[in-house]
């Protein structure tokens, strides 16, 4: 939560993980933190992710001019 600012109703909204089951948060090309480097928009809905945060993953993945 704290590294992607989302609020606590955004963080409450996501899915826990299954059993083995794994995230990858990596560093994008932008230097900050992202879900997106790894996983695919639908892999994210899946997870609770909004639109909009899933716009804010890839730009964070790989910055304002890849969308």
């Amino acid at each position: 939560m704290k590294w992607f600012n989302w609020t606590v109703d955004q963080f409450e909204g996501l899915t826990n993980p299954a059993n083995c089951e794994y995230r990858v948060i990596e560093v994008g090309r932008n230097g900050e933190y992202s879900l997106a480097v790894h996983h695919q928009d639908e892999e994210l809905r899946d997870w609770g992710l909004s639109e909009e945060m899933i716009e804010e993953q890839k730009l964070r993945a790989y910055g304002p001019g890849f969308l």
